[in-house]
């Protein structure tokens, strides 16, 4: 048994668990008119399943073997966690497109393959096709900030 993989799976359990409580407080709704808490239930609900189907393989396979992964991406782990935590603590301050534009910037650069210009065009082109999607076919309101934008 692979432990590591089975306590993780157990947490994303736990996790898909509790969102679909949470989701199932809200309302599902019925057949004929969904809920408000409808679509996070089936998302709760499917990252439940798989991790009991990645719970399920982890029992059935050999622990890891070889030198942990975790000293060669403490780097890459560390930048994703600070682009993170800066896009939860500047979205609603600067904006939803300067701080996604920089969060993207900071995962594709630290975990792509590409050149930084290729990262560049990707990150602006990724958070100008999500604020049309949302911003203006959807028409939810995103965070402008104190830029306005």
């Amino acid at each position: 048994m692979n432990l590591g993989q089975f306590l993780a799976a157990l947490t994303w359990f736990g996790i898909g668990v509790a969102i679909a409580m949470g989701a199932f407080s809200l309302g599902i709704g019925a057949l004929g008119s969904p809920g408000p808490g409808l679509f996070a239930f089936v998302i709760g609900m499917g990252m439940a399943a798989l991790a009991l189907s990645v719970a399920a393989n982890a029992v059935r396979t050999a622990p890891a073997t070889g030198a942990p992964m975790w000293p060669q991406r403490a780097g890459s782990i560390s930048v994703v966690i600070a682009a993170l935590a800066f896009y939860t603590l500047t979205l609603e301050r600067i904006g939803f497109l300067p701080s996604t534009f920089l969060f993207l910037l900071a995962l594709l650069g630290t975990l792509g393959r590409a050149s930084w210009m290729a990262t560049a065009l990707a990150s602006v082109g990724i958070t100008l096709g999500s604020y049309l999607v949302f911003a203006k076919l959807l028409k939810i309101t995103l965070p402008a900030g104190m830029l306005g934008l």
